[in-house]
Parts: structure tokens; C-alpha cells; sequence
């Protein structure tokens, strides 16, 4: 067995001693839904002008710091699930005219800006989260495919220029390591010299998933295995946890973003929120805010799912961009200051 492997396992065994930060299964919808964008409202001009039979788990960026966002959604176009494989779009709505009219869009332009180009992601690309940098979007995303060997899920981070997807490094032992799964993850800070602060998502083949922390290199494509730390772990009623969105940055030191877990009752995904600081430790958690309700969520390619991937304020609303039924796009909102109130600080 890899040592760093050995490694995270003693942080997960360590971490499962400590007492838990949430203690019910308590659901408080507090977001309303604005408006859902189904496949057949986008086409991919760039692609044989195909519309999609999927579009779900988008990222959200708001570089333009007005009304007007960018979303990256998943695009399947034949089937789903890594029977045909997925890329990543981008098209542009604007929340202003969104929230005086109530419409869902009716057609959105779709370019298609990232598609599997190496073994790592023959199976596809998914679920991007967007940090903007110096005006440009950096995307991190899931590349499923062939690494080692087997197939995994890897973390990919794409500038446009080039990608190419993180391996766990032991500057101690020498060594690196590619988990099972690496994806559900954000950037909080991307300094000068490359360096990241990170929130991921691991499996290390053992399907205990849980919200870690850690540092990392874009030059090198590296996590420093010392660094990544336990954020969040399961409750009894729960088969997983993960990093829902992008991160917000609320302050000089704190940062706000989505969580998810899926229940081990009927496998329903739920929503929360959370505050972290600058090197991803958990500062304050919220119960579930963010459920399926409507139609639309429970009756689609997997029933009772939001999921990802898009967080964004605007004005003095919050609005999660996310993945409903593995099939379209929702768009919730709730006020900030209504958001922020559902928190609760660890001391």
C-alpha cells in the first residue's frame, strides 16, 4: 500500500473520533426556487449544433460583476452516466432579468469548452467549479477515466491554455498517490507563486467520503499530502459528504460554501451551507437548506437530487446554480442575510 495512502486513512480514523458538528437530520428549505433551464434550451453551436439530452452540475462564474453570469453546465448528448462522454459548456444568463420576469429561459447559445482529450477523462468531464483569477476563469473539474491503471475519477484544473489533473504528493516520503476519486472541490485562494488553498473531496477505494482540506500547486499539479486535514464527516444517517459549490469569499479570512450529503434512507441528496477560513478549516455549518421539493427534482435520470455547482451573491440575494435530477439546470435563491442566520459557529 502507497504510505501516503496509509497516511489518510489514520486522518480519517483520527477524525472519526471527534465529536460531531451536526447532531439531526433536521431539513429547512429556505431557498426559492427562480427558475429551471432544461436541455432542450440549449444548443452547442460548436458541435454540429446538437442539443443535449442532459444538462446538469454546472459551475457558476460572475466575472462580470453585474447582472450577467456564466454557467458551465455538464452536456451529455447520447446517453449518461460514462456510457457516451460528457463535456463541459458555457452560456450566459442575466440574473436581473431573471428575477423581474419569473421566465425560464427559452434558448441559450452553448459553446462547448472543455471535452475529454486524454485517458484520464475518456469517460467524460463533469461537475466544474469556477475561480476567477486575474479575469480568468480556472476550472476545476471531474476527468473520469484511465489513470494507473484503473479507472478513477481525477481533479482536473483547466486555465484554457492546458490542464491536467492533480496527484497527492509526500515531499517526505518521495512519492505520490492518485485516489480512487478526487473531485467535489474549490479554490479559496490562488496566490502569485501558484500556490492554492484548496476544499476537496476523496475516495481512497473505500467509498468513505468526506470534506477535506488541503495545499496544493497549479504549476505542478500537486497536493501536499500533510496539508489535507478532515473538515466534514458523515453522520449515522448519511452514506456521504462532499463540497457542493464554488467558494465565496464573505471576508479577509472566511469564506462561504455549499455541502451536500446523501441520505442512507432513500439516497436523496440535501444541501447545506458552511463557513471556512482561508485554509479550508471549518468555521460554522448550517442543517439541511437546500432539498427536492417539485416535480422536477424527484423525476429525471436519478430521482431526489440537487447537486453543485454554482454559488454566486448578487445584490443581497444568494443564488446556487445547481444539478436537478441529473437532467437540467435550477436556479435557487434566498436572501444573504437569511443564508448567513441558518449558520452555526464552532467555537
Amino acid at each position: 500500500m502507497n504510505p501516503i495512502e496509509d497516511g489518510l486513512k489514520a486522518k480519517i480514523k483520527e477524525a472519526k473520533y471527534k465529536k460531531s458538528r451536526r447532531n439531526k437530520a433536521v431539513k429547512k428549505n429556505i431557498f426559492d426556487r427562480l427558475a429551471v433551464i432544461s436541455p432542450g434550451a440549449l444548443q452547442t453551436p460548436n458541435y454540429f449544433n446538437r442539443t443535449p439530452i442532459a444538462a446538469f452540475n454546472p459551475g457558476v462564474s460572475s466575472v462580470y460583476e453585474r447582472s450577467k453570469i456564466d454557467i458551465y453546465p455538464r452536456l451529455n448528448y447520447d446517453c449518461i452516466y460514462n456510457q457516451s462522454p460528457s463535456a463541459i459548456g458555457k452560456f450566459q444568463i442575466d440574473l436581473d432579468r431573471l428575477f423581474r420576469t419569473g421566465d425560464n429561459p427559452a434558448f441559450c447559445s452553448t459553446e462547448m469548452v472543455i471535452y475529454p482529450q486524454n485517458p484520464w477523462e475518456i469517460h467524460g468531464c463533469e461537475d466544474p467549479r469556477v475561480y476567477q483569477k486575474n479575469g480568468d476563469p480556472h476550472i476545476l473539474y471531474a476527468g473520469w477515466g484511465i489513470c494507473d491503471g484503473e479507472n478513477k475519477s481525477v481533479l482536473v484544473l483547466s486555465s484554457g491554455k492546458e490542464k491536467d489533473y492533480f496527484r497527492i504528493s509526500s515531499r517526505k516520503d518521495m512519492v505520490e498517490y492518485t485516489p480512487f476519486s478526487n473531485k467535489d472541490a474549490a479554490i479559496l485562494n490562488y496566490s502569485v507563486d501558484h500556490r492554492l488553498d484548496l476544499l476537496l473531496r476523496l475516495d481512497l477505494g473505500d467509498k468513505k467520503m468526506f470534506c477535506w482540506s488541503g495545499e496544493g500547486w497549479a504549476d505542478t499539479y500537486e497536493i501536499i499530502e500533510d496539508t489535507l486535514e478532515v473538515q466534514i464527516i458523515p453522520n449515522k444517517y448519511e452514506t456521504r459528504v462532499g463540497w457542493s459549490t464554488n467558494a465565496i469569499r464573505l471576508n479577509k479570512h472566511e469564506y462561504l460554501v455549499g455541502w451536500h450529503a446523501t441520505m442512507k434512507q432513500n439516497l436523496e441528496y440535501r444541501n447545506g451551507l458552511a463557513v471556512v477560513d482561508a485554509l479550508g478549516n471549518l468555521k460554522a455549518i448550517s442543517d439541511y437548506l437546500l432539498t427536492p421539493q417539485g416535480i422536477e427534482e424527484w423525476v429525471g435520470n436519478r430521482y431526489g437530487v440537487i447537486f453543485g455547482c454554482g454559488l454566486v451573491k448578487y445584490k443581497d440575494q444568494l443564488v446556487w446554480v445547481g444539478g436537478i435530477s441529473d437532467w437540467a439546470i435550477g436556479i435557487f435563491t434566498v436572501g444573504m442575510d437569511t443564508a448567513l442566520s441558518e449558520l452555526r459557529w464552532i467555537i
